[in-house]
């Protein structure tokens, strides 16, 4: 599993603060160039497929809400900042209309930054997006965690871990709050672009249900079922980056 040694680094301000965008590629004849958001802060579980996405077209992982270094955070840690950083990044530093994917709270955040920003976003990839209505409390996204991260690679944890560790529990928490609180089947109707939604077939936050359930609420939607538990651009990065790819070329 690549750990993003094939990624290059960049610093953009966005708002006054820091953004690390890790990036890779250049322009392809056909294919717009990705922008990526990874799920709960977590780069380090993106990056190999941002590598793979990189070594078709340009793409550019942003470090959001800045869990993967330690110099100041882009942008607090909840879904709503997060979005809103996107969409601030991709007003200054996009150069044209991209194809956005996000996972998780990521996916979450890149829907509101599609909203926001449309004249950037020619189609979206939203994987895994949370949480399904059924487990917005407590007992029930208890559940969902146990049945979903046990059967993940264990190495998904080295991964995670160090976004994790700077992140810290207390920040961790507030932004799953976040994720808790957001209705992406409120809003998803309003996005005008191509949309492909993916799950894994063992995902408990994100099942194939709820997946179904946005798509018909959007206008126009696809969805995919990969076999997989939730963090999919992790164990499944080569799935997770054909996906991208696909709405890259669909978009453009």
């Amino acid at each position: 599993m690549g750990d993003g040694a094939d990624l290059g680094v960049r610093w953009h301000e966005v708002g006054g603060r820091p953004v690390r965008v890790l990036v890779r590629g250049g322009a392809r004849a056909g294919l717009l160039p990705a922008v990526l958001v990874p799920g709960l802060g977590s780069v380090g579980s993106m990056a190999h497929a941002a590598e793979l996405v990189g070594r078709q077209t340009a793409v550019s992982l942003l470090d959001l809400p800045g869990f993967g270094h330690r110099r100041g955070r882009a942008c607090a840690a909840t879904v709503p900042a997060v979005a809103a950083a996107t969409a601030g990044w991709l007003r200054a530093h996009a150069r044209g209309p991209v194809v956005l994917a996000g996972h998780s709270t990521g996916a979450q955040a890149v829907l509101h930054a599609a909203l926001a920003v449309p004249e950037a976003v020619a189609a979206v990839v939203l994987a895994g997006p949370t949480f399904a209505p059924a487990v917005r409390r407590i007992r029930p996204l208890v559940r969902a965690w146990a049945g979903s991260t046990g059967r993940e690679p264990p190495s998904g944890l080295v991964a995670a871990g160090p976004d994790y560790w700077r992140a810290g529990p207390v920040t961790l928490a507030r932004f799953v709050r976040s994720g808790l609180r957001d209705r992406p089947e409120d809003v998803i109707g309003a996005l005008r672009c191509p949309v492909l939604l993916a799950t894994g077939a063992q995902d408990r936050f994100a099942p194939p249900d709820w997946i179904g359930r946005l798509a018909a609420a959007a206008p126009a939607a696809r969805t995919t079922t990969v076999a997989a538990s939730h963090a999919v651009p992790y164990s499944r990065p080569g799935q997770f980056a054909e996906l991208v790819l696909t709405m890259a070329t669909v978009g453009g």
